[in-house]
This record gives C-alpha cells, structure tokens and sequence, in this order.
C-alpha cells in the first residue's frame, strides 16, 4: 500500500489534477468576464436583508395571532365538549323529573275528577232532594186540601210525564 503505484493509479492522478486545474481556469475566466454576476453572489445589500427582516416580523407576528387564535378555539373545543355532555346528562335528570311531574300530574287531575264527580253527585242528590220535598210540599199544601188551580194542573201534567209515579 505504501509502496509504488501501478501506471493507472498514475495516469488517474495526473488526470485528476488536470480536471482540478481546469475547474480553477473556468472560475478565473468566469470572474474576469462577468464581475457584476460574481459580485451579486458575495456582497451584503442592506436594503434587501432589512426588508427581508421586516418580511419576517410581519410573517411572525401573524403566525403569532394565528397560533394564539388556534389555541383559544382548542379551549373552547374542549369546553364546549365537556358542557355538552354536562347538558347531555342535565337533560337525563331533567327528563326524569318531567316524568314525575307528569306522574303528579295525571295523579292530581284524577284526584280532581273524582272530586269534581262527587260533587256533582253532591249538588245532584241535593236538588234531587230539594225536587222531592218541593214535591211532597206541593202535594200536602196544594193537592189534598183541593185547591188546585189550572196552572197547578198544568205542573202535574209537566210532573207526571217526567215522573210516571205522580
């Protein structure tokens, strides 16, 4: 490995020292025709990079405003996920209490028909009652001691088609 180098070893380094110096020319020609290109390349224009600066403020603080919207709408995200599930479980318990209420409900209104049945049942036994004694009245007061008069007729008529027992 240390020793002499075989003829292509040699040709190839012969060679490659003649592409490097035909690389260097190229670059030496390149600089000498076009300076201004050259030049472009290698200087500093203030302008540009200040421009480029500010370019990059802007750029940055409107990432900024971005990134600052994005996490606030994650948070509301996240709270409105966790209060629709809190509305989801209010409405379970509101819907069992509007189940009891209705229970109540159809309890209190049968509550009331019955007493609303009885008293009707009251008030009907009552006239029913008041009828009778208007009758048993009219038949002591009316009847037997016979004074009957044509309109008092004309009742017993009304009295015996509602009540065939007259």
């Amino acid at each position: 490995m240390g020793g002499k180098r075989t003829g292509f070893e040699e040709r190839e380094r012969k060679q490659g020292g003649t592409a490097m110096k035909r690389i260097l020319l190229i670059t030496v020609v390149l600089l000498a025709l076009l300076p201004g290109i050259a030049k472009a390349q290698w200087t500093f224009d203030v302008v540009s990079v200040e421009a480029y600066i500010n370019d990059h403020k802007k750029q940055r603080s409107l990432l900024l405003a971005r990134s600052t919207l994005e996490y606030s709408n994650k948070l509301l995200h996240g709270y409105s996920r966790k209060e629709v599930g809190g509305y989801k479980e209010l409405n379970v318990d509101l819907d069992r209490y509007t189940r009891a209420f209705d229970i109540i409900d159809v309890m209190y209104q049968s509550l009331r028909t019955a007493l609303n049945v009885k008293n009707t049942y009251t008030a009907v036994s009552d006239r029913i009652g008041d009828y009778k004694s208007l009758l048993e009245d009219f038949n002591e007061k009316i009847l037997k001691r016979g004074r009957i008069e044509p309109s008092d007729a004309l009742i017993l008529e009304n009295l015996k088609s509602i009540d065939p027992l007259l």
